[in-house]
């Protein structure tokens, strides 16, 4: 029972190794950004959208 564990834990180990990491495909959007926001960062851009709603 143990080797046939093993065995299986082994083979699941090798295919992770041979798996291809997933690639994310562009979902950006042309345009989407206002000249405003393009020279914002992160934080003053997520309270711009949050508006008065904190």
């Amino acid at each position: 029972m143990k080797s046939l564990l093993e065995e299986g834990l082994h083979e699941v180990l090798r295919s992770r190794i041979r798996a291809r990491p997933y690639i994310w495909r562009d979902a950006s959007i042309p345009g989407a950004l206002t000249a405003e926001a393009a020279n914002m960062t992160w934080q003053e851009i997520l309270d711009l959208s949050r508006g008065d709603r904190r």
